[in-house]
Order: C-alpha cells, then structure tokens, then sequence
C-alpha cells in the first residue's frame, strides 16, 4: 500500500471520484481505503431502501419477506454504523415495495439521536404520507439544516409541520408544499409556528405564509431568496411597511407565482426591496390579454419597489392553455417601465404570443439595457395581429448590447432590408450570442437566411427549434412548413461554417 493512502485527504478524494457501483469494491482492498469509499458510497441517498436491504441480509430463514416488528441490539449498532455516514437523503417513493412491511421496525430506534446524527438534507416526496410520517419525524434532528417536503392537511401531518421549528432548530432552507393544489391555512399557520424558531433562515419557499411568519422573515439576517404565493396575506402585509426602510434587508431573489396580476402588483406596492432577481409565473393570462394595463401596472410597481442598480435578472412567464384573442396585444409600452434597470442582464418573458414591438422599439430596448446578456420575448407570434422586428433589430442590438449570447424574438425574416453585405459580417457582426431562438418567424427564403445570420453571427450553430416540442407552438397551424424552412436554415448554418474552418485552414 503506496504510504499517500494513508492521508485521508488522498483517500477521501480518491473515493470522491470513484464511481459508485466500484465504492464496494475499493471499502474492502484495505483499511485506509474501507472508511472513505463507505462515507462517499453512503452520503448522499436516494432511498432508503439501502438500510432495508442491510437488515434484510440479518433477517434468518429462507422467506426474505417475512415481517420482522423490532430490531435486536446488534441490528441496531448495525444500522446505526451506516446511517451515521449518511447527509442527505431524497425520499421521493417507496420503491421496494417486497420490503415494505420492514419499515415500521425502523420507527422505534432505542436511541432516536442517533438515528441519522449527521443528516443534513432531507427531500420528502413518498407517495404514502401518512404510513411514512412517523420516519421522517425521526429524521428531522438537530444536525438538519435543509428541508423540502410536501404535506397533507390531517392532523398528524400538521402536527409534524408545527414540530419542525424544535426538532430542526439549525434549519437555513426550508421548502414547504401541500400535497393537494389549494392552498391550506392550517398548513400555513402550522409552519409559521415553526418559522418563529429559525432564525438563520437563507433560502424560504412555501405556498401561503402568515403575517407572523412574514414579520419574522423581515428579521431574518441571512434571509437571500423567497418563493411564495402572491396572496392576499402578503398583499395586506406589505401595505402596513415603510417606505424608507429595505423590507427584507438581504433579500436578493424573490420569487412569485399568482393567478391574478393585480394582486401581484398589491404585493409589490409597499416593499422596498434591494433584488438581484425577480420572477414571477402567472397561471391566468385573462388579465393580461384583457386590454387593460395591469401589466404596465406590475413593472410600474417594481420599478418604484425594487432599487434600479441591483436588479441583473428578471423572469415572467404566463401560462395559459389557449391562444389569446387577436383583440388583445401586449406593447412596448407594457415594459418600458423596466427600462429604468439599466443594468439588467437577463429578461425572460415567455408566454406573451402577441407582444407587439418593431424595429424602433428593439432599438429603445437596446439603448436601455446596454448590459443585457440574455434576451427572450417570444417564440410565438399571432401574425394577423402583431407587427415584428426585421433583422435591422438584429444589427441594433449587436452595435448596443455588445454582450448579448442568448436572445429569443420573432422576427419577420421576409423583410431583408438590411445595410450592404459588405459592411455585415465586417463591421456589424457579433461573435459573443452562440444561442438564437426565433420560434414562428415568418421564413420564406431559408438560404439567404442563413447567409445573413453566419454573417451577424459567425458563432452561432444552429437555430434553436426545441420550442417547436412544446406549447403554443407544437399546435401551431401549418407547423410542419415552418419546421422545413428552419431545418433547410440549420442545415446550411452547418455547411457555411464548415467552409469557413476550411477556408482558415487554408
């Protein structure tokens, strides 16, 4: 045995990047080796299962699906010689269903701290809650300091959730949703029972939280993301803030999901925050595409909650299960209240399918967010409703965001009013975007399209068609024309830069 084995630094990253199936295998060469490669082989689990078949392999006879009700004392030492190995586990189902009957004898250990002493994360998805709730409250031990988990409603789920706060008092991430869609009061009066104990809380995610917990979380020193509904508990809660004052001091992401705009908006109104990041998914796009100005609304609100220097990344995504009405169209002056980030480097704003801008209002766009880095508007445009951008877009934004690599706009491609092809490619060309998305931009001539892109874009590979997989445009009228012109583009991006590495080569 070479004597470098026997520092564990060397041993312990030997067996860190071994691959699993082979740590058995390396626990039994020697001694150095034997406790290393069975940290690294147990760390991190995705069942527990392993512990299962473990005591399994101690069970006498024959019939491996008898039931056995207690665990002797040296099945105990047993277990606990594994589990202590053990930092993180993912329970997501019970997939060893032969061996089920064995986990009520898991239940009543002699020792309930030392049942899993140095557990640090818990994922908890089973399909069967409440046969597994008493385990997963042996779980939760002091040494815990990550939590997502999914609860229902009863009485002894809600009595866990209101536990959790003495049971895990170094909790930093917490993750917390109700196994049915509708939100829950006595889940969210449960958990804010427990939110009151932590107070080195970073990352917060939950369906609904209480004026309590949300007083508590404004205390919170280390508090950094927050995902929550935009209910009407934090629409009241904010309107009872200062103005002058960050309303949570540390608070870089913040994270929102809601059925309505408005109340999103009601939410933002008195917060004061210092954001790096903003999202927000709508799961009803009736507001959006009613003709009114809730939209404009929500970025007006934003601009005056959030500090315009700290804001770099910005998402919205609007799910809706149908085409909006041609009578309804989102315009550039919806987010021009955004124009006021000027150091903005992300905006993703999926799901809009008639925003409406052209040339001069992409070039507005540009000059506003100088800093943009990553840039999707849409992949999807209602043609008989919505003007689009040429590709004189494309060549204001390579002179104005010079550091832009990912944009998704649709565009109309037929347009090809652009400057001589001498000065594109020499003077106007950008080798920075590599990722280009232009869902169901009108096409009608694929080659020269792609002669005009290699030329803007020397980097750029392919057209990203992925989207074509998914909604609106998978039901798309006449997609299958749409997906040859784009496949033709694709095909001749390939071919010219081929020529090109030959053409250096040379």
């Amino acid at each position: 045995m070479h004597h470098a084995l026997l520092i564990s630094e060397v041993s312990r990253e030997i067996c860190g990047v071994t691959d699993p199936s082979s740590l058995p295998a390396v626990a039994r060469t020697c001694r150095a080796l034997h406790d290393p490669a069975l940290d690294e082989l147990w760390r991190d689990l995705y069942s527990i299962s392993p512990f299962v078949h473990l005591l399994a392999e101690d069970i006498p006879g024959e019939n491996q699906q008898t039931s056995i009700h207690s665990l002797t004392s040296q099945q105990w030492m047993t277990f606990r010689e594994y589990s202590a190995r053990t930092r993180s586990l993912y329970m997501c189902m019970i997939d060893d269903l032969p061996y089920f009957d064995r986990f009520p004898c898991l239940s009543n250990p002699p020792d309930p701290n030392s049942f899993f002493p140095n557990l640090r994360t818990i994922a908890w998805y089973p399909d069967n809650h409440l046969t597994m709730l008493p385990f997963l409250r042996l779980l939760c031990g002091p040494a815990l300091t990550s939590l997502s988990a999914e609860f229902a409603t009863d009485p002894a789920s809600l009595a866990v959730v209101r536990a959790l706060g003495i049971l895990c008092p170094k909790i930093t991430d917490i993750s917390i949703s109700a196994s049915s869609e509708t939100l829950s009061d006595d889940l969210a009066n449960a958990l804010s029972t427990s939110i009151g104990h932590w107070k080195d809380l970073k990352h917060v995610s939950c369906d609904d939280l209480t004026v309590s917990a949300l007083e508590h979380l404004t205390q919170a020193r280390n508090l950094e993301s927050l995902t929550a509904c935009a209910s009407a508990r934090l629409s009241s809660f904010s309107q009872t803030l200062g103005a002058q004052e960050l309303s949570f001091p540390r608070l870089q992401h913040l994270h929102l999901y809601t059925g309505l705009l408005s109340t999103t908006t009601a939410c933002l109104g008195g917060l004061r925050l210092a954001l790096k990041e903003f999202r927000l998914d709508l799961f009803d796009a009736e507001e959006v595409f009613s003709g009114l100005s809730c939209l404009r609304d929500l970025f007006t609100t934003l601009a005056e909650a959030c500090l315009h220097a700290c804001l770099a990344r910005l998402y919205l995504c609007v799910i809706h299960p149908d085409f909006p009405s041609p009578n309804s169209v989102v315009t550039i002056r919806d987010i021009r209240p955004l124009f006021s980030f000027a150091h903005l480097r992300v905006v993703s704003v999926e799901g809009l399918s008639t925003f409406t801008v052209d040339d001069d209002d992409i070039a507005e766009m540009a000059s506003a967010w100088p800093d943009i880095e990553e840039l999707a508007l849409s992949t999807c445009v209602d043609h008989p409703v919505a003007s689009m951008p040429t590709f004189l877009s494309f060549i204001r934004l390579i002179r104005s965001c010079p550091k832009l690599r990912a944009l998704s706009l649709v565009i109309d491609t037929t347009q090809l009013v652009i400057p001589p092809f001498d000065t594109v490619g020499r003077d106007v060309r950008s080798d920075v975007l590599e990722e280009l998305c232009l869902g169901n931009s009108p096409i009608t001539l694929p080659l020269t399209v792609a002669h005009v892109l290699h030329k803007l874009y020397p980097a750029l590979k392919q057209v990203d068609l992925s989207v074509w997989n998914k909604e609106p445009l998978n039901r798309l009228f006449r997609r299958d024309r749409y997906e040859v012109y784009w496949g033709t583009v694709n095909i001749e991006l390939q071919n010219l830069r081929g020529e090109r590495r030959e053409t250096t080569v040379e």
